[in-house]
């Protein structure tokens, strides 16, 4: 089972689709992997759950007290000082986090499910189409996502590795959030995570 759907716009949307429908997709369609010979799931996070984030939009996403973190995104849409560039990196971390934290339970590694997550950098899609339309877009978003390993990525490079994760190949990786971002999780990073 993949979930993939995401939206990268500075409005409360993000938040439910980012972090409440990947969640219900996950937890939804649970039951029927138990049936299935090789069950794996798979959710599409981002690079950008490093990124900064607003604690309090994290902290009822985390609390799952989604007309709180609806409203709080709001908020944040509306801010000038941030103009809602912290909703989607907050959904994300949020996301990330609870993959990390829901993987080695009962209800997941308990019953032989794997489930983890990919962490995209930039990638050439109908999302980001706008954002790297020129060469000065993408050389700004690319100061931002510094993706030293051949820049932005095409969607294979990313399809692959979904592919691999939800394969039966896939039987030990547990929990994990793998960055396919071209180098951008060790250059904002580094070695802080060890």
């Amino acid at each position: 089972m993949y979930a993939v759907a995401g939206l990268a716009l500075p409005v409360p949307a993000t938040v439910a689709v980012n972090f409440f429908g990947a969640l219900a997709t996950l937890e939804g369609l649970r039951p029927f992997l138990l049936g299935s010979a090789a069950p794996r799931a798979v959710v599409v996070s981002s690079m950008a759950a490093l990124h900064p984030v607003d604690d309090e939009l994290v902290a009822l996403l985390e609390n799952r007290d989604e007309a709180a973190a609806l409203a709080r995104a709001e908020v944040l849409a509306k801010s000038p000082e941030t103009l809602g560039s912290l909703i989607y990196s907050s959904s994300k971390k949020a996301l990330s986090r609870w993959v990390r934290r829901q993987a080695p339970a009962v209800e997941w590694a308990g019953a032989s499910i794997p489930l983890n997550a990919v962490g995209p950098g930039i990638i050439v899609t109908p999302m980001t189409a706008d954002m790297i339309a020129t060469e000065e877009q993408t050389a700004a978003l690319l100061e931002l996502v510094p993706m030293p390993l051949n820049g932005v990525a095409q969607p294979e490079a990313v399809a692959n590795l979904l592919a691999w994760l939800g394969s039966v190949e896939n039987t030990h990786l547990c929990g994990q959030v793998i960055y396919v971002d071209g180098g951008s999780d060790v250059v904002i990073r580094g070695d802080s995570v060890w």
